[in-house]
């Protein structure tokens, strides 16, 4: 693992702020729908920007939404493709199939193949860093250069424990029930509350664009199946080939999330020979949405192997 470092207040970040301030005139992301998997489901996809491919995927219960922040300011150099998963945002949201991780990142994966990306940098917020982990161990396995580097921003990686409400839907009817009764904007809010330490970031846009799809009986199916499969059953089996992937990874993690804590992103960069690990500070799930600019600022940098110097070096 690499040096870990803390990213703090805005006098590191006047670039960002910069990038945040500048971007508002980029091309507007293109929305095309594809056809993927078998049986074939439709995935909004956005694709934007010229350059170095870099691959943006939301985490549980959110959508592409979740990068208004950051992927203008990504666009303006590099090419930026995000992905609403199966069951999410503008995507088709079936009632059968599967809602797992090894679901999801064969979509993805086939999402990436059709497009013809390679050398490109996979961006996974936590339930999306789960699939850029099995994307990356695919592509460590085979390697087609389609991966180059990662960025795993407050990841599910381990066996953890989960919220409450999270141990509620599991439970059959229950879990459905409580979908049904609760209306999808309370639901929405309550979420952000938990896992977001800046208010600011508990917008009534945000909870506008997230909740919008949980009006839908897809939706209140696809996010109670999500999370009674959000955690693998071989999750110790992927978990011991973490080591196998080499790409250099800059891992991002709140140092308030209580949803997945910083010490799984510990664990993580110490188990990932090509890591380095920036702690964001004063957030807490969700820092592209809480702390974008200074988000902003570190992913930029590892894309410009700012940090590679330092991958592999284990600290105390």
């Amino acid at each position: 693992m690499a040096t870990m470092a803390l990213v703090g207040g805005l006098s590191g970040c006047g670039s960002g702020l910069a990038d945040l301030s500048t971007a508002t005139e980029a091309a507007a992301p293109t929305q095309t729908f594809m056809e993927v998997g078998d049986p074939p489901v439709r995935l909004a996809v956005n694709d934007v920007g010229e350059g170095r491919p870099v691959v943006l995927i939301h985490g549980l219960g959110t959508n592409s939404y979740t990068w208004h922040e950051v992927a203008p300011a990504l666009a303006e150099q590099y090419r930026v493709v995000t992905i609403d998963l199966k069951g999410f945002g503008a995507s088709e949201k079936p009632l059968e199939g599967p809602y797992t991780v090894r679901a999801q990142a064969d979509l993805v994966q086939e999402v990436i193949d059709r497009k013809g990306l390679r050398d490109a940098t996979l961006v996974g917020h936590s339930y999306g860093g789960g699939v850029s982990l099995l994307l990356a161990l695919d592509d460590a396995k085979a390697p087609r250069q389609r991966i180059s580097r990662l960025v795993l921003l407050d990841s599910i990686a381990y066996p953890q424990d989960t919220p409450l409400f999270f141990d509620l839907l599991q439970v059959p009817v229950i879990g459905d029930l409580s979908m049904s009764v609760i209306p999808a904007d309370v639901q929405i809010e309550q979420a952000l509350r938990l896992a977001y330490e800046q208010e600011h970031a508990i917008t009534e846009e945000a909870i506008a664009r997230y909740s919008a799809p949980l009006a839908t009986a897809g939706g209140k199916h696809a996010v109670v199946e999500t999370i009674r499969h959000i955690v693998p059953e071989d999750i110790e089996t992927i978990a011991r080939q973490y080591p196998n992937v080499t790409a250099p990874t800059l891992i991002v993690w709140c140092d308030r999330d209580r949803v997945v804590p910083i010490e799984m992103g510990r664990r993580l960069a110490a188990n990932m020979p090509n890591a380095a690990m920036r702690i964001v500070r004063g957030c807490g799930h969700a820092p592209q949405e809480e702390k974008p600019a200074e988000t902003l600022e570190v992913i930029k940098a590892h894309l410009r192997g700012a940090y590679d110097a330092q991958l592999g070096v284990q600290t105390n």
